[in-house]
Formats: structure tokens, sequence, C-alpha cells
């Protein structure tokens, strides 16, 4: 349903994005085979939503422009599914398809041990840069 991430959008800007999220995923079935404006609405109040504000948001603008914003900034980067993206600061790795659980396992352990060995290196610039970061 191409309503679904400006439902979300529109949710989030009550802070209840993630909330609203997985009520969609939990509540696939109510709303992809019954009528789905009427479960969406009900879900919207189920999260203490201020409806004229929700409907605002996803009758405008901004929640749509949000949207096509995030699916502008994605193509060239996700081409197929599944399609994973690990950032790291300003740097970021795609992995694409399937993989079996062992290489991301494996892949998370080495750059987290990479970041550990970086936060104990004696290197001074390493911590200025930390500090700097932490608002220091």
């Amino acid at each position: 349903m191409r309503r679904l991430p400006r439902w979300r959008r529109s949710a989030g800007e009550q802070g209840k994005f993630w909330e609203m999220h997985h009520l969609l995923y939990d509540e696939t079935d109510r709303w992809a085979t019954e009528d789905a404006e009427r479960v969406l609405v009900t879900l919207a109040e189920s999260l203490a939503l201020d409806r004229s504000r929700f409907e605002a948001c996803f009758n405008g603008r901004k929640a749509l422009e949000r949207v096509l914003h995030d699916l502008y900034e994605a193509q060239g980067v996700v081409q197929s599914t599944p399609t994973f993206i690990i950032i790291e600061g300003e740097r970021g790795s795609v992995m694409r398809g399937a993989r079996p659980a062992d290489q991301f396992v494996a892949l998370l352990t080495k750059r987290l041990e990479a970041i550990a060995a970086l936060k104990e290196s004696p290197d001074t610039s390493n911590d200025a840069t930390r500090e700097g970061e932490a608002g220091g």
C-alpha cells in the first residue's frame, strides 16, 4: 500500500514513528484484508495520536515529501532486496542479497573490534577527535 510510508511519517510527527511501524507489521492481516482506511485510523487512535494533527500531516505535503526524499536517496544504493547498509560514522558499506547469518556476525564482529581498537589506541589525535565528537 503506497500510503503506509506516509502513515508512519505522520505518526512520527508526534513521536510515534516506530510504534506505528511495528503496529503496521503486527496488523498486516487486518489492513491488507479489511477496509484498510478504517483499520489504519483505528491503529492511529490506539497510539493516542492527535487525530487532527495526524490527518493534517498525512494529507499535507510534508510526509509525502519526506518519503519521496528517502526514495530518492536510496536510488543507486538499494537496487534489490534484501539490501543491508552498515553505517560507521561518515562511511558505510552495502551488502546485497540474502546472506547466511554467520556472515553478518563475522562482519559486525570485525567492525566492532576495529572500533574498540580505535578507542583503546594511545594516539592522542584519536582522543581529541573523540572529545570533539562528544562535545568536549
